[in-house]
C-alpha cells in the first residue's frame, strides 16, 4: 500500500514502549496534528511519574525506547475558581502566556 507523503504528517515522537517496575505505556507514534492521552491516577506517586514522562516527551531526559524528533511543550493544567470561570474565564492566549514558554511555541502550530 502506497501512502502519499503529502497525506502523512510529520512524526514527532516514536515510542517503542516505556516500562518500569510499576507501569507500562505501550508503543505508539505521535504525528503532527494527532493527540495521545496517557491517563494517570491521582496521588503523590503519580505526580512523580507525570514529571518523568513530561521530561521524556519534552526531550529533557533520554529514554532508550523513545525517539523524540520534535520535543513537546508542557503547560500546567488550568486551575481557577468556579467564580472566576463564570465571570472571567481563561482564554487560550492568556493561559499560554502565563503557563508556557512562548519563545519556543510557534503560532503556526495553532493555525492548522
Amino acid at each position: 500500500m502506497s501512502i502519499c507523503k503529502d497525506i502523512m504528517k510529520e512524526l514527532i515522537i516514536e515510542s517503542k514502549g516505556i516500562k518500569t517496575d510499576h507501569y507500562f505505556i505501550p508503543p505508539f507514534e505521535l504525528r503532527e496534528g494527532e493527540l495521545v492521552i496517557i491517563y494517570l491516577e491521582g496521588g503523590a506517586y503519580f505526580d512523580d511519574l507525570k514529571e518523568q514522562l513530561v521530561a521524556i516527551f519534552a526531550g529533557k531526559v533520554y529514554y532508550e525506547n523513545v525517539k523524540v524528533i520534535k520535543p513537546l511543550t508542557f503547560a500546567a493544567p488550568i486551575e481557577e475558581s468556579a467564580l472566576k470561570r463564570i465571570f472571567n474565564p481563561m482564554s487560550v492566549g492568556r493561559y499560554l502566556k502565563k503557563n508556557a514558554n512562548l519563545k519556543k511555541i510557534s503560532l503556526e502550530n495553532f493555525r492548522n
